[in-house]
């Protein structure tokens, strides 16, 4: 019982990391494109 508990949780943690990872992903991307704006109004 305690060990499918424990990959329950880690299967969670798993879908966690991916989500934030994703975000990162994103945030870096749109970040990257309002950078080469302000450079290309320049």
């Amino acid at each position: 019982m305690g060990s499918i508990y424990k990959y329950i949780s880690i299967e969670k943690y798993q879908i966690y990391a991916n989500y934030i990872f994703t975000i990162n992903i994103l945030m870096c991307c749109t970040y990257s494109i309002a950078f080469y704006n302000i450079i290309g109004i320049y």
